[in-house]
């Protein structure tokens, strides 16, 4: 059996954001209810999977003297993250429209995994057991 050390966390982190970019990108090519459902699925995976390599990264490299206040920085973080982009995603889904906003989601998705995932990448390397 293998043992939870051998997952590949760094990794994963990555892999869920090139899901969520694929399930916004492919949610505003898509006119359809049913295929939606399936891409949006993506979207949950990716999700799910970046969870798993967070929450083990966070674990394995924060003193647990800490561990609490960095894990309510982080939830912090995304609590206020989510808000953000749900009404960023509301005005231009008004403005132009929802296949604009899931598009402007996958895109600066896309933006920031190029943009920060080879560094946080090498970062992890660097530090990790």
């Amino acid at each position: 059996h293998r043992d939870l050390h051998s997952f590949p966390t760094r990794r994963s982190s990555d892999l869920g954001a090139v899901l969520a970019t694929l399930s916004y990108v492919g949610l505003s090519l898509t006119r359809s209810g049913i295929i939606a459902v399936f891409v949006f699925g993506l979207q949950e995976i990716g999700v799910a999977v970046s969870n798993v390599g967070s929450v083990t990264t966070r674990q394995r490299l924060i003193p647990r003297n800490v561990f609490g206040r960095v894990g309510g920085i982080h939830r912090l973080a995304v609590g206020v993250a989510a808000p953000a982009g749900a009404v960023l995603g509301g005005a231009i889904a008004s403005i132009y429209s929802v296949q604009a906003a899931m598009l402007t989601a996958g895109v600066l998705l896309a933006g920031f995994l190029v943009y920060l995932g080879p560094a946080l990448l090498k970062n992890l390397a660097d530090v990790s057991p």
